[in-house]
């Protein structure tokens, strides 16, 4: 969708909201609700907070961008999906295709960087199932960087994060809260605690890799290129492109905003 593509409904909302100088492209964004977007995006935010209508087995991934939501979304397909393909694995979606290409069937699998706070009443109201990826600020920072040089930002870091995290506290039912960095320590148990979470658990050990050549080549359906949903995935890259000045900031910051939550970033 482009920015001159909004209704006018959305145009009159732009209107009243706080701006921001241009970015490096020219563009401005929009203060909507604590969060700073496009035009675009606040139009496809008011579509889906209006329009969409939660099934009972949908599964909704949220994150920041590049914190390992498209592995989280392989992860899940495979496992929700796994008996269906098991008798025959080389005909398995995931080694032709990108993951974010496989919302449906159903169970749908859904992802996003919205707050939890902008999802729809009726996904809050509904027995579907939410799991957020949380990775460390610093790697998130140096990732969003680097993939998108400043062009979009999802709105603040810490209340995007603690937005899942406290409801993941007070409503463990709806809100699987998980850690890119267990997930890459402890692959096994993670997938087995998201199995559980999702309720289809299983005993025995499922691999799954997101380093397919079939996420090599080719777009999604969004037309973005497939690579580009993928980086090296290392934890402490930031070490490399961050100086100890900056992570000293970084982790002020983020020790301010997170202080009495409980939620701890390594």
């Amino acid at each position: 969708m482009k920015d001159d593509d909004v209704s006018q409904e959305c145009k009159n909302l732009i209107s009243s909201l706080p701006t921001s100088d241009k970015d490096y492209t020219g563009k401005k964004l929009y203060n909507y609700q604590g969060s700073w977007f496009y035009p675009n995006t606040i139009q496809a935010i008011l579509n889906f907070q209006k329009h969409f209508r939660a099934r009972d087995s949908d599964i909704i991934l949220a994150s920041l961008p590049k914190s390992g939501t498209t592995w989280l979304k392989a992860l899940v397909f495979a496992v929700v999906h796994r008996n269906k393909y098991a008798p025959n694995l080389v005909s398995h979606p995931l080694l032709s295709d990108n993951p974010h290409n496989l919302e449906l069937p159903s169970p749908r699998i859904f992802a996003t960087h919205v707050p939890f706070q902008k999802l729809p009443e009726s996904l809050i109201d509904s027995p579907c199932k939410v799991v957020y990826v949380c990775r460390n600020i610093k790697d998130v920072l140096d990732m969003i960087n680097e993939y998108i040089k400043g062009a979009y930002f999802c709105g603040p870091i810490e209340e995007q994060v603690l937005s899942y995290w406290k409801e993941s506290l007070v409503n463990s039912n709806l809100v699987l809260f998980m850690r890119y960095e267990e997930m890459i320590e402890k692959p096994v148990a993670q997938v087995m605690r998201l199995a559980d979470f999702l309720g289809c658990s299983f005993s025995e050990e499922e691999k799954q890799s997101s380093n397919l050549e079939a996420n090599k080549i080719g777009t999604s359906t969004c037309g973005i290129a497939h690579h580009a949903f993928f980086r090296k995935g290392g934890v402490g890259d930031w070490k490399n492109h961050l100086t100890d000045e900056m992570a000293r900031k970084i982790n002020e910051m983020v020790e301010k905003k997170l202080e009495g939550s409980g939620l701890k970033f390594d």
